[in-house]
């Protein structure tokens, strides 16, 4: 599916250089493209709720009269547990929502471009069929890449490891949950790397690479991450307390996940080997 992205997407940058960009380059100028920038989406669900948008002027001065009035209530009072209640409610309701996104994200996605890898799959006129190749994903330049570094970084290049390692029905350590939710944010700021969340996402796609190609390299190479001994009782400290908390596995740890927790204790256990040279395979 990704070559026919790659396809339609080489088309479209093509008819836009030939047929619109003469076109907008020729209307924009610097006031234009700073209203775009603006009104663009990611940007604009910030300031439309906030004290810029004159219509929620109100909300500075209340935010102001709220938090300098504000009483604290027991913890068993009545309205304290309908508060706790509703943001349960409420951060469940974001999760199953946003399972459901990318969900329909996804099968969209395979629903259009999977159909058009079909076209590549063609009939010539003596009726054989031309079947695409299948590349291996060992040989493909991210891939490739990903594994060069496999014994590269340090504790945060090892905590997104080890949360594909403890996989479950297909699905990581869910940390995603770690850094939305408030009250996990607390209990858990000591072991959350302090790094940008889009550099974090890049940190966390290279190791899943990893982990998918080389399992038992990627075990096996995690004391070369964590060198310093501090670095291997935080990890373990955090992977204890994140396998007792409900909150975020939202279940009992699987056999499976008990079993490689074990795996990577007794790894870590062992002495620290010396790191490797990057290798850089040689291309035909």
């Amino acid at each position: 599916p990704f070559q026919a992205v790659n396809a339609v997407s080489e088309f479209n940058q093509r008819a836009y250089e030939l047929f619109a960009q003469p076109l907008v380059q020729a209307m924009s100028n610097e006031a234009s493209a700073q209203v775009l920038r603006e009104l663009h989406p990611l940007r604009m669900q910030n300031w439309a709720f906030s004290s810029l948008n004159p219509w929620l002027s109100w909300l500075a001065p209340a935010a102001d009269a709220a938090r300098s009035n504000r009483q604290a209530v027991d913890a068993d009072h009545p309205l304290r547990k309908a508060e706790k209640l509703g943001a349960e409610l409420m951060s469940a309701s974001l999760d199953y929502y946003r399972a459901l996104r990318d969900a329909a994200t996804e099968a969209g996605f395979f629903g259009v471009y999977a159909n058009m890898f079909a076209l590549y799959n063609d009939v010539d006129d003596s009726g054989a069929k031309h079947v695409a190749p299948v590349v291996d994903g060992r040989e493909l330049p991210e891939v490739e890449a990903a594994l060069a570094t496999m014994h590269e970084g340090g504790y945060t290049e090892a905590l997104a490891r080890v949360a594909f390692l403890l996989t479950r029905s297909d699905e990581p350590l869910p940390l995603s949950r770690l850094e939305m939710r408030q009250e996990l944010q607390a209990d858990y700021a000591d072991y959350l790397p302090d790094m940008p969340m889009h550099e974090w996402r890049r940190v966390r796609g290279t190791q899943e690479v990893i982990v998918r190609h080389e399992p038992e390299e990627a075990v096996a190479s995690l004391p070369t991450l964590l060198a310093e001994p501090n670095a291997r009782a935080r990890l373990l400290g955090l992977l204890d307390k994140l396998m007792a908390d409900r909150r975020v596995l939202g279940r009992a740890p699987t056999a499976a996940q008990k079993s490689m927790l074990a795996r990577i204790r007794s790894v870590l256990k062992e002495k620290t080997p010396r790191r490797r040279p990057t290798l850089v395979r040689a291309r035909a």
